[in-house]
């Protein structure tokens, strides 16, 4: 799942290191996408 996310500023978050703020709302706000994804295609599935 690549979604424009440089693995290293991903790492660097998990690590609680300082990262720029632009870059850390742009990974909130793809999780957020991503999650909310998940959550309508739970709910689409018969069943």
């Amino acid at each position: 799942m690549r979604r424009g996310i440089n693995q290293h500023t991903l790492e660097k978050i998990c690590r609680r290191e300082p990262v720029r703020v632009i870059k850390l709302a742009k990974c909130l706000k793809v999780l957020k996408e991503y999650e909310s994804e998940k959550d309508s295609s739970i709910k689409a599935r018969p069943g």
